[in-house]
């Protein structure tokens, strides 16, 4: 989740700043084998992905109306808009949220 945080706050940040920029398509799998991280890495992560989601909403709070129809050109899908690709990368987070705090949650007791 970290990993993608990131990815997509660099992407928005270039259909921001840059005028339809191409936006390159990344190997989750191989991020998170090279990375190795650890449960030790996890507070370190946390502040990562804090750090990365706080820079990416003062920079969309500060849009105007019409920046939410900037565009970009991903590798895979084609041309996407900021407002629809950021609406779709929330609702994917909330799934990943969900499956984090299932995972947290005590076993129910029998």
């Amino acid at each position: 989740m970290r990993d993608a945080a990131l990815v997509y706050s660099i992407r928005f940040r270039w259909m921001v700043f840059d005028d339809d920029p191409f936006l390159p398509n990344y190997d989750e799998d191989s991020w998170v084998a090279r990375a190795a991280d650890t449960v030790a890495d996890l507070p370190a992560m946390l502040r990562e992905f804090a750090g990365s989601r706080s820079d990416l909403v003062r920079t969309l709070q500060r849009l105007p109306s019409e920046g939410w129809a900037r565009t970009g050109r991903h590798e895979v899908i084609g041309p996407v808009s900021l407002e629809p690709y950021v609406r779709h990368q929330l609702k994917h987070e909330q799934m990943h949220h969900a499956q984090l705090l299932a995972a947290l949650s005590p076993p129910p007791t029998p």
